[in-house]
């Protein structure tokens, strides 16, 4: 959060700059405007941080015009910004104005069409409308496979995507398919240990939890954990929801004991601040990382692509002491 504050100061400086020299506002300005804005949302002042990305976005219109590159950046960074306000209504709306300015930009076999319709499948899935989000979830996976063959990282994204939105169908063997296949192409294109790998991990080993593969699943989800702990530390929220997976592992599997080295107690409020909504982490992946230089994060997208997702399952609760780290595996030779 400091750094996000340190880079809101430097870029409030950087917009008063440009337009002091420039004698009005440019496209770079815009880029700016639109930075600022994503600091913004990362500190969880999130009205601010639409205004920024739509003061961006009107620039870019006026200078650009309607079917502009960065203008459809800019409405999937405000589209992100509608979700964490809770307006899915507006997040939808966005996501499919952009897939159809690339569609007329780029054709309608654009890798960045397949990219929009991963994105607006995640968002079906997330606000319940799970029959038009696996319908969404087959196009884009089909498409992607298409443009990229079938184990680009990319790939990966809308396998685990669909994998999630079959789960809440209830359609469980066709979603462990769908996210063994992601996790094989995330084990290939990450090292283990890595937080890009660790989404993926959590995300299979706490469906094999659930449908009784639970050796399997341990082995996925104790290492998942272990690289929250060393990217977080023990004590945070996002590793807590990486240990809800062993928690309820270890419940359904009836070892109570390894469960509560986990969740000692499940009455502490939770924290103060900026709350983040179940599935916004998968929403990320899809919308922030494909941002250009000039639209970049100060977060790469593998840290926020490891949110663990929460499977419509319980709330976290605190952490007990960590355990010691198991035998860690050979890393994975990495695709790119």
């Amino acid at each position: 959060r400091q750094d996000y504050v340190k880079a809101e100061e430097l870029t409030r400086k950087e917009i008063e700059i440009r337009r002091a020299v420039e004698g009005g506002d440019t496209m770079e300005t815009a880029s700016s405007i639109n930075n600022l804005g994503i600091y913004l949302m990362y500190q969880g002042r999130f009205d601010e941080a639409a205004a920024s990305i739509e003061e961006a976005n009107a620039i870019i219109r006026r200078l650009g015009g309607d079917q502009h590159p960065e203008l459809a950046k800019g409405l999937e960074n405000l589209g992100n910004v509608y979700y964490r306000l809770g307006q899915t209504d507006k997040t939808l709306e966005l996501l499919a104005e952009v897939i159809e300015m690339r569609r007329a930009v780029l054709g309608d076999d654009s890798p960045q069409v397949a990219r929009g319709l991963t994105n607006l499948g995640a968002v079906y899935r997330i606000t319940g409308q799970f029959e038009r989000a696996e319908e969404t979830l087959r196009d884009a996976v089909a498409r992607m496979e298409q443009a990229y063959g079938p184990d680009h990282v990319d790939v990966a994204s809308a396998h685990r995507s669909l994998g999630l939105t079959l789960w809440s169908l209830k359609k469980a063997d066709e979603a462990e398919a769908e996210l063994r296949t992601a996790h094989r192409i995330a084990e290939a294109a990450y090292e283990e240990g890595t937080l890009g790998l660790a989404g993926y991990q959590n995300y299979l080993g706490r469906v094999l939890g659930h449908v009784g593969k639970y050796t399997e699943a341990e082995t996925l989800l104790l290492a998942s954990y272990d690289a929250h702990v060393a990217a977080h530390g023990a004590d945070s929220e996002i590793t807590a929801g990486a240990a809800e997976g062993l928690i309820e592992l270890y419940e359904a599997w009836g070892r109570p004991d390894e469960a509560a080295r986990y969740r000692p107690e499940c009455s502490a409020p939770t924290p103060p601040g900026p709350s983040i909504a179940p599935g916004t982490a998968e929403l990320l992946l899809g919308i922030l990382h494909r941002l250009r230089p000039s639209w970049s994060l100060a977060v790469p997208a593998r840290h926020l692509a490891s949110t663990p997702a929460r499977l419509e399952l319980g709330g976290r609760c605190p952490l007990a002491t960590p355990r010691s780290p198991a035998p860690s595996r050979p890393p994975a030779v990495a695709a790119r």
